[in-house]
């Protein structure tokens, strides 16, 4: 359209009509969103303070008629036109007008030339959406490679790399773009003009059309809901009976042995569940493991008695059943010397007291949360708060350090984890200042985003937002989540966005580090015989890959081949997801009950061949 006849002419008629001068094009609705009297008052301010642009550079703003019977569009136009008059009047003069107003719609051959002759193309709305006049500004601008200034709010400004990015309501910034744009030279005019004509000619509607089919074609070859089969809990009973060595199983709680609660107040497991886990728990060879979000003063308190093994805070602490512990014959990994060894006595701060042993203790601080006139659903507090477990710093270990201090420190952490219940922190050293850092942010959310509020555990920070609006509260935690990378984009800080929630934890520690830190010192998953994973949330699927990879690759869950993690032929892997969903397990299960009446199934069992073979 650029070359046809109509519109070389119209150029030609626009070059002469503005030769001499730096032309500069506007082109709006006349909406108040646009910023059209922010332009205004920025050119006049461009003009004053370098007058020697006077009779030199002109402004053309066309100004679209946009719904004229509303009354604050009326007082729009009402100022709009008072400001051209006035800067008109100004710096005008029988010969010359620096501002051309044009409130009326244009057809395309008058815009299109109007574009190519302009030296710079001003966009200034106080807030929009894509808009399409940057677009159209630069496909006109082949030979001249005009300046683009451009309001960052405008949704173009994060895409179009080379325009002159600024805040329409920074009047100073604004005029001194002006300046900028039509004294700037030919090459770096190129140049921007050159990245700007390459990303809108590749980024076209075509492009972003195909783009987005390609990828759903993509998204429904990689995941087809049909393929993922049912678990298969007659042949699950059957391999779990018939295996000889050990027998792991993986749980998560929230969502797949009860429903999703909330505060943990309200997340109790029944009696029921409590004797299921009990009695699969009781049986030998059977090691049984619940991968949990929530605290570990809760997780004891709950499954304490149940004799299983638990993982709190998505993977950061993690212990054995008491019996595996205990086990005469049990020999501690060396290497798990590395882990952290932390008690669990719970209490008032006060309450503890340490000895000459415990000179590298790293309390963790914890507080009421004010703002809600309750505890943190951490756990109960007594008298304005309660004891959160220290963590024990990790022992300086020399690499030559020798072969029988090595086994000795293996020793004592064996003895000590068996008279403090045997909790291990997979975060060894817990740093907080990334909480300091982050714990303002996210208090300021969570008093703008009525019915949210703030989890702090021992290690990981959480924002619920279950109660919020959900399309409001969505809209606060995208902001948040960026906001908070920035903060911390320095530190080993991991962001994981739940369907309500946006939780801050390290990002050495997931439950996947878990389960493969508990395969280890199990012996290696050679030793296993039967491996059961099941899980409903996003924090569950690097569990599920990572077994499958052992399985497939005959390998540790690191990929890193090992006589300790070699995974024999006859070992048996079942992951199962609850709800049928985009997932890296090979199975799916219904529901929570689905998975609790498993549990009974499997403990019901008695064990077979398993028990015979302890």
């Amino acid at each position: 359209g650029l070359e046809s006849p109509p519109i070389q002419q119209r150029i030609s008629s626009l070059e002469d009509r503005f030769k001499g001068v730096k032309l500069i094009v506007g082109v709006d609705r006349l909406d108040y969103i646009k910023g059209v009297p922010q332009k205004l008052v920025a050119f006049e301010l461009f003009l004053s303070r370098h007058p020697e642009w006077i009779g030199r550079a002109v402004l053309v703003q066309v100004g679209v008629p946009s719904r004229q019977d509303v009354e604050e569009y009326k007082r729009l136009r009402t100022t709009v036109n008072e400001l051209v008059g006035r800067i008109n009047g100004r710096f005008g003069s029988v010969e010359f007008m620096p501002i051309h107003f044009l409130h009326k719609s244009v057809d395309f051959n008058e815009l299109t030339a109007l574009y190519a002759v302009s030296d710079a193309c001003v966009v200034s709305s106080s807030r929009d959406g894509m808009n399409l006049v940057s677009y159209e500004y630069i496909a006109c601008q082949k030979k001249r490679h005009g300046v683009l200034i451009l309001s960052e709010f405008a949704g173009a400004a994060q895409s179009l790399n080379g325009s002159i990015i600024v805040n329409p309501w920074n009047i100073e910034d604004l005029a001194e773009a002006f300046f900028e744009a039509v004294t700037m030279k030919d090459d770096p005019r190129k140049l921007n003009h050159d990245k700007l004509f390459r990303y809108i000619t590749k980024h076209t509607a075509a492009h972003w059309g195909l783009s987005f089919i390609s990828e759903l074609n993509r998204v429904r070859s990689e995941f087809d809901p049909s393929k993922l089969l049912e678990l298969p809990v007659d042949k699950v009973l059957e391999s779990f009976s018939s295996a000889e060595k050990k027998r792991v199983i993986f749980l998560d709680y929230d969502g797949t042995l009860t429903q999703q609660h909330l505060l943990a107040e309200y997340a109790a497991p029944t009696k029921a569940l409590q004797d299921s886990l009990r009695r699969l728990s009781e049986i030998p060879n059977v090691l049984v493991y619940i991968l949990s979000g929530r605290s570990r003063y809760y997780l004891d308190k709950w499954f304490g008695e149940c004799g299983v093994g638990l993982s709190a805070e998505h993977g950061c602490f993690f212990k054995h059943p008491r019996k595996f512990v205990e086990d005469p014959g049990y020999e501690p990994d060396p290497d798990m010397a590395d882990y952290v060894p932390s008690t669990v006595a719970y209490g008032p701060p006060a309450a503890f007291t340490p000895s000459a042993a415990d000179e590298a203790v790293v309390p963790i601080a914890m507080e009421l949360d004010s703002s809600l006139g309750r505890p943190h659903p951490n756990g109960p507090v007594a008298t304005g708060g309660h004891a959160v477990p220290p963590v024990r710093a990790p022992s300086a270990t020399s690499s030559t350090q020798s072969a029988g201090a090595a086994a000795a420190a293996a020793a004592a952490a064996l003895t000590l984890r068996r008279a403090d219940a045997g909790w291990l922190a997979l975060v060894s050293g817990v740093d907080g200042s990334w909480r300091e850092v982050v714990r303002p942010v996210l208090r300021h959310y969570a008093d703008r985003t009525p019915g949210s509020f703030i989890e702090e555990k021992e290690v990981n920070l959480t924002w619920h937002f279950e109660e919020a609006d959900r399309e409001f509260a969505a809209w606060q935690a995208a902001e948040l989540q960026v906001n908070v990378e920035r903060l911390l984009s320095h530190l080993p800080v991991a962001i994981v966005a739940g369907p309500a929630s946006l939780e801050l934890r390290p990002s050495v520690a997931d439950k996947a580090s878990a389960a493969r830190a508990i395969l280890r010192e199990l012996g290696g998953a050679a030793g296993c015989g039967f491996v059961l994973c099941a899980g409903d949330g996003p924090t569950d699927e690097p569990v599920f890959e990572m077994t499958e990879t052992m399985l497939a690759a005959g390998a540790g869950g690191d990929g890193e081949a090992g006589a300790e993690d070699e995974v024999p032929a006859a070992a048996v892997t079942w992951t199962a997801c609850v709800g049928k969903k985009q997932t890296a397990a090979r199975y799916f299960m219904r529901s929570a009950p689905n998975v609790v009446a498993l549990v009974e199934a499997l403990g019901a069992t008695g064990g077979a061949s398993g028990s015979a073979a302890a």
